[in-house]
């Protein structure tokens, strides 16, 4: 990680390209779904009107892929549909995984010929006190307290 020059961090840098990833496939995958809309129109079955807001909403998100499957229940004249219905569901699994794909860890290593040093202190000053007696009208010279 020392040699890391780039000012985002890897999970990150992964973060960003798995959201890239994502939209690569969902963005065609809903392309699919309002095509394969007319498609499911064209046979010569009568089909409910509101079937076209069930696929319109399918292509909107996981929440609506979850409506359209539990309104057409996996139909067979709309599997293909199901299908990226079931896919668009799914896909709200990658992200958790891919935070997970890169860990970074830390490992002690033994430095030759170098000097180790520790600081410390021997007296020990309450700055904050000095600093508020200023403000209520105190100050302080050599050990007394005078007020103003």
């Amino acid at each position: 990680m020392r040699d890391w020059r780039l000012p985002i961090q890897p999970n990150s840098l992964i973060a960003v390209f798995s959201t890239i990833a994502k939209s690569a496939l969902l963005v065609p995958l809903a392309e699919c779904i309002g095509q394969l809309k007319w498609i499911y129109f064209q046979t010569p079955q009568s089909k409910p009107v509101n079937r076209l807001y069930d696929f319109d909403v399918a292509t909107r998100g996981p929440w609506g892929a979850f409506t359209f499957l539990y309104k057409l229940r996996l139909r067979k004249s709309a599997a293909l549909a199901s299908f990226g219905a079931a896919l668009t569901i799914l896909s709200l699994g990658s992200e958790p995984f891919t935070q997970q794909v890169l860990r970074v860890y830390s490992k002690p290593a033994l430095l030759v010929n170098t000097t180790g040093t520790v600081s410390s202190s021997n007296s020990f000053s309450d700055v904050s006190s000095i600093e508020n007696a200023d403000l209520i009208g105190m100050s302080l010279r050599g050990s007394q307290v005078v007020r103003h």
